[in-house]
Protein backbone atom coordinates (compact mmCIF):
# COMPACT_ATOMS: atom_id res chain seq x y z
CA UNK A 1 0.00 0.00 0.00
CA UNK A 2 3.14 2.38 0.33
CA UNK A 3 5.10 3.25 -2.35
CA UNK A 4 8.78 5.11 -1.82
CA UNK A 5 9.45 7.39 -4.84
CA UNK A 6 10.47 10.35 -5.58
CA UNK A 7 9.84 12.79 -8.50
CA UNK A 8 11.31 15.18 -10.18
CA UNK A 9 10.74 19.31 -11.56
CA UNK A 10 12.28 21.75 -13.70
CA UNK A 11 10.06 24.95 -14.06
CA UNK A 12 6.50 22.98 -12.85
CA UNK A 13 7.08 20.25 -15.02
CA UNK A 14 8.16 16.36 -14.31
CA UNK A 15 11.03 15.60 -16.01
CA UNK A 16 11.73 12.41 -14.11
CA UNK A 17 10.63 9.80 -11.19
CA UNK A 18 12.02 7.24 -9.53
CA UNK A 19 10.95 4.17 -7.47
CA UNK A 20 11.90 1.41 -5.37
CA UNK A 21 11.64 -1.73 -7.96
CA UNK A 22 9.93 -5.08 -6.93
CA UNK A 23 12.40 -7.97 -6.14
CA UNK A 24 9.85 -10.45 -4.81
CA UNK A 25 9.82 -13.30 -6.93
CA UNK A 26 5.96 -14.58 -6.42
CA UNK A 27 4.32 -11.49 -6.68
CA UNK A 28 6.37 -10.65 -10.18
CA UNK A 29 5.18 -14.23 -11.49
CA UNK A 30 2.08 -13.43 -10.31
CA UNK A 31 2.00 -10.25 -12.47
CA UNK A 32 2.96 -11.39 -15.15
CA UNK A 33 0.19 -14.48 -15.19
CA UNK A 34 -2.38 -12.02 -15.02
CA UNK A 35 -0.85 -9.48 -17.73
CA UNK A 36 -0.37 -12.26 -20.10
CA UNK A 37 -4.09 -13.82 -19.40
CA UNK A 38 -5.17 -10.01 -19.73
CA UNK A 39 -3.41 -9.56 -22.89
CA UNK A 40 -4.56 -13.01 -24.45
CA UNK A 41 -7.84 -12.09 -23.83
CA UNK A 42 -8.16 -8.67 -25.02
CA UNK A 43 -5.85 -8.73 -28.48
CA UNK A 44 -5.63 -12.37 -28.74
CA UNK A 45 -2.06 -12.15 -28.27
CA UNK A 46 0.71 -13.97 -26.32
CA UNK A 47 3.43 -12.32 -24.32
CA UNK A 48 6.92 -14.01 -23.81
CA UNK A 49 8.02 -15.02 -20.44
CA UNK A 50 10.35 -12.11 -18.83
CA UNK A 51 13.01 -15.00 -18.41
CA UNK A 52 15.76 -12.65 -17.82
CA UNK A 53 13.70 -10.51 -15.01
CA UNK A 54 12.52 -13.92 -13.19
CA UNK A 55 16.54 -15.25 -12.91
CA UNK A 56 17.70 -12.52 -12.04
CA UNK A 57 15.34 -12.66 -9.13
CA UNK A 58 15.56 -16.14 -8.54
CA UNK A 59 19.31 -15.79 -7.81
CA UNK A 60 18.40 -12.84 -5.82
CA UNK A 61 18.33 -9.19 -6.91
CA UNK A 62 19.45 -6.93 -4.22
CA UNK A 63 17.16 -4.50 -3.52
CA UNK A 64 17.20 -1.38 -6.14
CA UNK A 65 16.01 1.49 -7.45
CA UNK A 66 16.00 3.18 -10.87
CA UNK A 67 14.95 7.08 -12.02
CA UNK A 68 13.80 7.99 -15.52
CA UNK A 69 13.99 11.01 -17.48
CA UNK A 70 11.79 12.11 -19.99
CA UNK A 71 14.20 13.59 -22.51
CA UNK A 72 11.86 15.50 -24.55
CA UNK A 73 10.07 16.76 -20.87
CA UNK A 74 13.66 18.25 -20.26
CA UNK A 75 14.42 19.56 -23.74
CA UNK A 76 10.76 21.91 -23.64
CA UNK A 77 11.74 23.06 -20.33
CA UNK A 78 15.06 24.03 -21.53
CA UNK A 79 14.14 25.59 -24.62
CA UNK A 80 11.10 27.25 -23.12
CA UNK A 81 8.73 25.70 -25.55
CA UNK A 82 5.63 24.55 -24.59
CA UNK A 83 5.02 22.01 -28.05
CA UNK A 84 8.63 21.85 -29.58
CA UNK A 85 8.63 21.34 -33.07
CA UNK A 86 10.47 17.52 -32.27
CA UNK A 87 7.48 16.33 -30.43
CA UNK A 88 5.41 16.85 -33.63
CA UNK A 89 7.79 15.13 -35.87
CA UNK A 90 8.36 11.59 -33.44
CA UNK A 91 4.45 10.94 -33.70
Amino acid sequence: TVCERFEIYLNGVEIGNCFNELTDLEIQKERYRKAKAERQKLYNQTMPEPRILLDSLNRGLPKSSGIAVGVERLLMVIAEEANPFWIEHCK
